[in-house]
């Protein structure tokens, strides 16, 4: 049903029962909140594919940074490059 309708690959999984609690109360409110029901394994999948769109939305984030961190630091080293050859040619005249 919906996006995980063509699954291929089948898993097994044990875990921890507080983790397995938490999962099963988030199965509840999501199937409270869409008005149907849903199954632990698509509440899991669901909450799968969120954490690697979370990662895509943070690498965007920290590429934005880095850019504007790189650009400011370009920016810096031409000010100093123009102070540099200005400098030297207001020494020489």
């Amino acid at each position: 049903m919906g996006e995980f309708r063509k699954l291929s690959r089948s898993t097994s999984w044990r875990m921890p029962e507080d983790l397995y609690f938490l999962l099963e109360l988030s199965r509840e409110w999501r199937s409270e909140k869409r008005g149907r029901e849903f199954s632990l394994g698509q509440e899991l999948l669901f909450r799968l594919r969120d954490s690697f769109d979370t990662e895509k939305d943070r690498d965007w984030v920290t590429r934005a940074i880095n850019s504007r961190l790189r650009k400011q630091v370009d920016s810096k080293q031409a000010i100093y490059s123009i102070r540099a050859i200005y400098g030297r040619r207001e020494r020489r005249g």
